[in-house]
Parts: C-alpha cells; structure tokens; sequence
C-alpha cells in the first residue's frame, strides 16, 4: 500500500500552508493543489514534500480524496477555509510523515 494513502494521525509540529500541497504558498482560488494531490495518490504523480499540508480539512488524516473535495468546496464554492496554519505558514502536526520542504 502507498504510504501517502495511508491513515495516520499527526503528532509532531512543523512549518507549512495547510492546504499547500505543491508548495507554491498558493492555496485558495486554484486547482493547482487539487491536481498535485490526487496525482500523487492515483497516477504516480510526485510524492507531496509536505504531505501535513495535504491534510486540507484538518482532521489529521492523510485522505486524499476528501482533502482535494475540501479544497475545491473552498476554493470555488465558498466553504470554509483550511484549519490553521492557514492562509499563512505556520506550526502543525505532521505525524511520521514530516516535511522535507514547505515554501514557508
């Protein structure tokens, strides 16, 4: 099983965007994390270098299908915005999945 489609609750603290999938520090109004998310869960896209900032609902799990709805139910229909940290880095759980890059 791919470990990026596992789920694992966060227990350890580092520096990122929820939501920031692909790392470009851009999150609302843009598809961009949506497409980097479910490619590297279902197409062999790029592993995330920050898969906590994935986590775009916050509920400390690494669920990708959920995560790209959330972002999308943000983003373009009005739904409330990704728990902290967002919209600017900060400090959150990651679990054993770390950060080896964030943009922050």
């Amino acid at each position: 099983m791919n470990r990026f489609l596992s789920c694992t609750k966060y227990n350890q603290d580092a520096t990122f965007i929820r939501g920031d999938c692909n790392g470009d520090q851009v999150v609302a109004g843009s598809l961009g994390d949506v497409v980097f998310l479910l490619e590297a869960a279902f197409n062999g896209g790029e592993k995330p270098s920050c898969a906590p900032a994935c986590d775009a609902d916050g509920d400390g799990l690494n669920a990708p299908v959920t995560d790209a709805i959330y972002l999308i139910w943000h983003s373009f229909l009005a739904g409330p915005p990704p728990p902290p940290p967002y919209p600017e880095c900060g400090a959150g759980a990651t679990g054993g999945f770390g950060c080896e890059e964030t943009g922050c």
